[in-house]
């Protein structure tokens, strides 16, 4: 499992501007972590950019909206663009097709340290941004070779005396994933508690719980669904440590 659950974007030091705003749903809410309260962004070709007080070292970039089809992502260390370190085009866009959430990323090969960042879309339509998370995408410790990946629903349905189902509560439909690691050693340890610390049971993320498996399962934005985090010992001097994740889906 990989996830980006650390965001230089909120950092104190950061200035977002957008090249089409609108008053009444600003760029700065991509910082929320609800993607129901969003930023919009105008017609055509538009852009995202973030400037550093200083530059910052990142390798992956992620984002969660709706209204794209096409995004590119630029790095420089010019205010101007006119050179660039990165400019490439993200992964196909993901459509969630409960919620119509588009969810796509770029992980970059290595780590790139730059002032300036920005994220252009392009499409005749309005674009509203939910999420836009960039710092470095973590490797977590291996994970078990039989993993749990299942589709839920919060809607409850009532039967009548002889059976008969009524529709109850609509709820929502979600992307739940349970990764079991078994076997580690301290740095997995740490990093399990640094995710923890950072995001705890209310903070969502993004995660790639198979890298090579994203035609199947794409990019999730969701957040731990425990109420605490478990780090079990093995018994083993050199993996001395295992523990499982539960994350679900947020909107």
């Amino acid at each position: 499992m990989f996830a980006l659950y650390k965001n230089i974007l909120e950092d104190d030091d950061v200035t977002l501007i957008a090249s089409a705003t609108y008053s009444s749903m600003p760029i700065e809410n991509i910082l929320d972590d609800k993607l129901v309260k969003y930023g919009r962004i105008g017609d055509g070709s538009q852009y995202i950019q973030a400037t550093f007080g200083s530059a910052k070292s990142f390798d992956a970039m992620a984002i969660a909206g709706w209204g794209f089809s096409s995004v590119v992502f630029q790095a420089s260390n010019t205010a101007d663009f006119s050179t660039v370190l990165v400019n490439t085009t993200l992964a196909d866009v993901y459509v969630n097709p409960d919620t119509s959430c588009g969810y796509a990323f770029v992980w970059l090969p290595a780590a790139v340290t730059a002032k300036y960042v920005r994220i252009v879309f392009s499409g005749d339509n309005k674009k509203n941004v939910g999420k836009i998370m960039l710092g470095t995408m973590k490797q977590f410790p291996w994970m078990e070779s039989k993993q749990k990946l299942a589709k839920v629903t919060t809607a409850k349905s009532t039967r009548s005396a002889g059976g008969q189902l009524y529709p109850g509560n609509v709820g929502y439909n979600a992307r739940q994933v349970e990764v079991t690691f078994p076997e580690y050693a301290d740095a997995g340890f740490s990093l399990i508690d640094d995710l923890w610390q950072t995001v705890k049971n209310k903070r969502p993320f993004f995660s790639v719980v198979w890298d090579d498996k994203q035609n199947v399962s794409p990019l999730l934005y969701g957040a731990l669904n425990q109420d605490s985090i478990e780090q079990t010992a093995t018994g083993i001097p050199s993996l001395p440590f295992s523990s499982k994740l539960n994350i679900m889906e947020c909107f």
